[in-house]
């Protein structure tokens, strides 16, 4: 074995390492950050509004909007929370280095903080002093 090929797979190991300490890091964070808004156990949701659910036969990963699992295209997968993704980003090697399964999960809220935040927009709405005049007020 040459020195110039030992360097490389030196380099190539400390590059992988670095990779595992940065996913452990936004793993970390992830978790803690569904832990505060209580969103472990919410159904995993991406910034479009989908949900991710894995097949149940071959581990395959697909997205879904509502209109999807509606008309029954989701019936072969099992729709995933935020605690279930997490466990298989930590649990399945080839899961490990998958960081969009981690940037959505680390996107978690709990139903209660939607609910909350409709509520207190709904109670800024109100009315000011020239929308009653325009009625006779």
């Amino acid at each position: 074995m040459s020195s110039s090929s030992i360097e490389s797979q030196y380099l190539n190991i400390i590059g992988k390492i670095k990779k595992a300490k940065a996913n452990r890091n936004w793993f970390d964070k992830a978790y803690d950050k569904l832990r505060d808004n209580d969103a472990l156990n919410e159904y995993a949701i991406s910034n479009e509004g989908k949900f991710i659910g894995i097949h149940v036969e071959n581990g395959d990963y697909k997205w879904f909007t509502c209109q999807d699992i509606e008309n029954g295209e989701a019936e072969e997968y099992q729709l995933l929370t935020n605690s279930n993704l997490l466990d298989i980003r930590a649990r399945n090697i080839d899961a490990a280095f998958n960081s969009t399964l981690i940037q959505e999960s680390a996107n978690g809220i709990s139903i209660d903080q939607v609910v909350d935040h409709i509520n207190k927009i709904i109670q800024n709405l109100g009315s000011d002093k020239n929308s009653t005049q325009l009625f006779g007020d």
